[in-house]
């Protein structure tokens, strides 16, 4: 991430994990403190800014402020 040229941002799901992504979470993965369901809420919404400023070119669009994320500059 460090070394990425910009635009780029890091965006940390509150209680989210890496197996949270997953429907059926095994047992030797931690599924994180929030459900799947508001995981793939909050990915979804994080993407969809991102895009429409970036790739769209919307300069309007905040690409930061979903509750539920944490951010790190870039």
């Amino acid at each position: 991430f460090r070394r990425a040229p910009p635009p780029k941002l890091l965006a940390t799901i509150t209680g989210g994990s890496h197996c949270g992504f997953m429907e059926v979470v095994p047992l030797t993965c931690d599924a994180g403190r929030i459900s799947y369901e508001r995981q793939l809420v909050l990915t979804r919404e994080q993407v969809r800014r991102w895009l429409a400023r970036h790739l769209r070119g919307n300069r309007a669009t905040r690409v930061t402020g979903v509750p539920g994320l944490r951010y790190a500059g870039g």
